[in-house]
C-alpha cells in the first residue's frame, strides 16, 4: 500500500505563529508528541507517545527540508510495516490574516498503519487548532 494523505487547513492566527507550533518542541508536545526536535536540515529526532499493542509510540525523523516559515518536509519511520521511512510535509501561506497549513504524508505503508495515521492526522490537527486557539506561547 502506498500512503498518500492530504490536509488542508485554514488556522486563524499568522503564519509565524502556526510555524512556531510546527517547530518548537515544546509546542509540538502538546498538539503532536514529545520530541528531540530541532527545525535544523539533517537533524535526526525521536518522537515519543504512549504506545499500543501494535506500535510501540515512536516515531524515528529527519528534518529534510527547511524554509521557515513556508515549508518543512520530515522523513518519517514508526517502525510499522516493512516498507521504509515515509514523508512528512508541512507547507504554509498567509491568507489573509491567517495561514493556510497544507500537511501531506506519503510513502510506503502497510493497512494498519494507513487506518493509524489517517484516523490520528485529523485528531493532531484538530489538537493544533485548539492550542493554537488557547494562546498557548
Amino acid at each position: 500500500m502506498i500512503l498518500d494523505l492530504s490536509y488542508d487547513e485554514y488556522f486563524t492566527q499568522p503564519i509565524e505563529e502556526v510555524w512556531r507550533a510546527l517547530t518548537d518542541p515544546a509546542m509540538l508536545a502538546v498538539w503532536l508528541m514529545d520530541s528531540d526536535f530541532e527545525p535544523k536540515i539533517g537533524k535526526r529526532f525521536t518522537m515519543r507517545c504512549p504506545g499500543t499493542a501494535e506500535w510501540d509510540g515512536r516515531v524515528e525523523g529527519v528534518v529534510l527540508e527547511l524554509d521557515a516559515p513556508f515549508r518543512m518536509v520530515w522523513s518519517w519511520s514508526d517502525g510499522v510495516g516493512d516498507g521504509g521511512p515515509s514523508r512528512l510535509s508541512f507547507e504554509l501561506r498567509s491568507e489573509g490574516s491567517g495561514t493556510r497549513l497544507s500537511l501531506r504524508h506519503t510513502g510506503p505503508s502497510d493497512d494498519e498503519q494507513g487506518r493509524r495515521l489517517g484516523g490520528g492526522w485529523p485528531t493532531k490537527i484538530e489538537t493544533l487548532r485548539a492550542t493554537l486557539g488557547s494562546g498557548r506561547r
